[in-house]
């Protein structure tokens, strides 16, 4: 996903003018973008019944937001594109701060795919992650993901990147592994990757520059990176609302039954009051008249 720098892009670029039209790999699902990729003619690019998904490029480190971010978002989805955006992690920056970038950048609403944590070494950026630092830096950004974004991130790294340095740890994550030529990735630790970048020499209608084609594993697909919005999204406000509405209907089906239990409560109550009206009413005729009959013998007498 990481673009090189000046001597190493001019290079790529030279590739790219004696390369054909196309690329030579036309088994591909998705492509990667940030600013190198320049205007999109995304009109053009949805054309392409393969580009079914797009992540672009946000932010990087702790202050940097990529230029052209928003038109990328706002044109590729307005062409049928589903869209996930990434961050580009650094190792000399807080986490907290880089993801309070990230954060401030990327919205809910307007994403379809989960986002992306891209961590890897770029020699020529002078970025060297140390294994142990790597872990708690991808750890913590993961866990404030999570919490604000209501999912889990995919990694995206190099598959020798995941090896080395992180391994079993993240082992369930959904990763989205570089491996350039025809190998498939091999994660290993029991890692299952969904996405695999196979290419950066990629050609599309619409895009004047290379760009980077993936396809996904045997049995991934959209749904495997599908966001559901479920922390603060419209689905969640469409959930809330009939989950509210449910409770409501309970507790005022609640309040009936209570209503109802009283009512009858009382209406016991008042028969029972009333049936001893009618036994105390008849016990004291009955004594009444047991006293008038005993008068009236001793009359006769």
């Amino acid at each position: 996903m990481r673009r090189r720098v000046t001597t190493y892009l001019v290079l790529l670029m030279g590739i790219a003018l004696m390369s054909p039209a196309k690329t030579a790999s036309t088994d591909y699902q998705g492509i990667d973008v940030s600013w190198y990729q320049k205007k999109i003619d995304w009109r053009a690019t949805a054309r392409d019944k393969k580009v079914t998904f797009v992540y672009v490029k946000a932010t990087e480190g702790g202050r940097l937001q990529d230029g052209n971010y928003r038109y990328n978002v706002e044109n590729a989805r307005r062409h049928g594109v589903k869209v996930g955006s990434y961050h580009f992690l650094r190792p000399e920056t807080p986490v907290k701060q880089q993801f309070d970038n990230f954060k401030a950048r990327v919205k809910k609403h307007e994403q379809d795919l989960i986002p992306v944590i891209d961590i890897e070494d770029v020699p020529e950026l002078g970025v060297y992650w140390k294994p142990q630092q790597a872990r708690d830096y991808l750890s913590d950004f993961a866990q404030l993901v999570q919490k604000h974004y209501g999912c889990r991130p995919m990694i995206y790294t190099s598959n020798k990147f995941f090896v080395d340095y992180l391994g079993r740890a993240f082992a369930d994550y959904p990763l989205f592994i570089a491996r350039y030529g025809t190998a498939e990735p091999a994660p290993q630790n029991g890692a299952k990757w969904v996405l695999w970048q196979f290419t950066r020499d990629g050609r599309v209608d619409g895009i004047d520059h290379v760009v980077d084609l993936s396809r996904f594993n045997k049995g991934c697909g959209l749904h495997s990176i599908a966001f559901h919005k479920g922390s603060g999204g419209k689905h969640r406000g469409k959930k809330h609302a009939a989950h509210a509405g449910k409770k409501h209907h309970k507790k005022e089906t609640a309040g009936k039954n209570v209503t109802k239990h009283k009512a009858e409560k009382k209406c016991k109550s008042e028969k029972a009051r009333h049936k001893a009206a009618q036994v105390k009413k008849k016990v004291q005729k009955e004594t009444k008249q047991k006293s008038k009959n005993r008068h009236g013998k001793r009359g006769k007498k």
